[in-house]
């Protein structure tokens, strides 16, 4: 198991994230399977989702030319604002102007979604 951890999820979920972050910034937009397991992981337990909220944030900006995985990733982050976890919604709450940053083109689409 990865890291230490006995938790097979958890395992392939830091195993995504080390795909992407060893990836080249002009590659990581090609690694979709490895963001679609953190997309995954963002519906499971707290400890998950609560990884979820800042990779689904930190990569979004690479999958801009994807419309299917920027949808599916938008999806996510949203049920994760949503979370009955109070520190999962909270964290995820805080990563949205992250994601603006990324992505200016999406600011008017969530600005919608909040109101």
């Amino acid at each position: 198991m990865y890291r230490g951890t006995s938790n097979p999820l958890a395992a392939t979920l830091y195993s995504a994230h080390e795909e992407l972050e060893n990836a080249s910034e002009e590659e990581r937009g090609t690694k979709v399977s490895a963001y679609r397991k953190i997309l995954e992981s963002s519906a499971t337990n707290p400890q998950s989702k609560f990884l979820a909220v800042e990779w689904i944030a930190k990569y979004f900006k690479y999958f801009v030319n994807d419309s299917s995985v920027q949808e599916e990733a938008m999806n996510a982050y949203f049920d994760l604002v949503e979370d009955d976890n109070a520190p999962v919604r909270l964290k995820a709450i805080r990563g949205l102007p992250n994601i603006c940053a990324g992505v200016p083109k999406v600011t008017g689409k969530i600005a919608d979604v909040l109101t």
